[in-house]
């Protein structure tokens, strides 16, 4: 079944958007001390409040829950409220400017300012097999602060799309290469070179249960 992309005409009004961990917790009866044990499994959770709609929008959105057939369905969907790294912007080499009173001039060699958050070069994965809680890029313009704490990337795998949030400032070397701290772990590796998403990142989904199926303004789903 192919995997759909979710309708730009519906742009919820509130989110709820969280990572839930796959965790189990043994209480002792006799001394009530508590056990944790954490599984590989933890999965996004989205739950939303889409606004009122215009009857146009109206069958849009009963046409998209239709083609998601229940939970059998799935859905390319990302962070709503994320809008691309929080990095700060490049500093501008000043002695590659120059200026008259109208123009702005750039040496193309040079790095300027960068005003959109934006990533900064072509990340990829780099190194194969990997896993755990941290992920080898390369690609990166060097030597900057190429991903912030809370920011998303994601990227493709034999198994899906995977999407994780970025948990400490990333940097990377004079080479491009950044070492990068994410949540959740690794469960699937990437291949060496994968294109790694960091404008709109997103994983794959789909609907909670049979009636979120339902056409409501309060749809949940959950990363399948």
């Amino acid at each position: 079944m192919t995997t759909l992309t979710f309708p730009a005409a519906l742009i919820p009004n509130q989110v709820t958007w969280h990572l839930e961990p796959n965790t189990a917790v043994f209480v002792s009866p006799i001394s009530r001390a508590a056990q944790t044990l954490e599984l590989p499994g933890a999965r996004w959770v989205c739950s939303m409040s889409l606004p009122t709609m215009s009857p146009a929008t109206w069958r849009t959105w009963t046409a998209f829950l239709a083609k998601m057939r229940g939970q059998a369905g799935r859905v390319y969907y990302g962070p709503p409220h994320y809008r691309g790294t929080t990095a700060p912007t490049w500093t501008a080499n000043l002695s590659a400017l120059t200026c008259d009173s109208t123009t702005v001039t750039c040496d193309s060699t040079a790095l300027v300012n960068q005003e959109s958050a934006s990533g900064f070069g072509t990340p990829v994965v780099d190194g194969a097999s990997q896993s755990g809680q941290y992920l080898d890029t390369n690609g990166w313009i060097n030597n900057v602060t190429v991903l912030s704490a809370g920011d998303y990337l994601s990227y493709d795998t034999t198994r899906g799309r995977s999407l994780h949030m970025v948990v400490e400032d990333a940097t990377s070397n004079s080479a491009g290469e950044s070492t990068i701290r994410i949540e959740p772990p690794i469960r699937t590796a990437p291949a060496d070179g994968a294109s790694i998403e960091t404008e709109s990142p997103t994983c794959i989904m789909t609907l909670r249960d049979g009636m979120s199926g339902a056409p409501t303004w309060t749809p949940y789903l959950r990363a399948a």
